[in-house]
């Protein structure tokens, strides 16, 4: 799937929650010339789990006023991991649950060199 001219993923184009279902996984296959540990700056609507290489490494909630009274829940580059990469391939898999208003999911590599994002 494509992402919007401003980098956000609106996974509503390809499902909208029901009371059966409100989680979608998006996956990112990154190859790695060495093992290294890259950052990954992020965002969602509503809330996420990270996982890379079937372990969980980020669980977050970006809900309307989630941060304070103020919030209102966008999606921005407001959260980051650190990916522990292996040799070669690396699944990436956001699990993003929606609560009301749409999602989506952002995200933006820190640094590429000696890496590939793979389609």
């Amino acid at each position: 799937m494509q992402a919007e001219p401003g980098g956000v993923t609106n996974l509503a184009r390809i499902q909208g929650p029901s009371p059966e279902s409100n989680t979608v996984f998006a996956r990112l296959v990154i190859s790695s010339e060495k093992p290294q540990t890259r950052g990954l700056s992020f965002g969602y609507s509503d809330a996420v789990q990270v996982f890379v290489n079937d372990v969980l490494v980020y669980q977050g909630h970006n809900t309307y006023e989630s941060r304070d009274y103020r919030y209102l829940g966008t999606i921005g580059l407001f959260d980051k991991v650190y990916l522990p990469l292996k040799r070669g391939d690396n699944e990436i898999w956001f699990a993003v649950s929606e609560a009301f208003g749409g999602w989506g999911i952002l995200a933006q590599q820190d640094e590429s060199e000696g890496i590939t994002i793979k389609q």
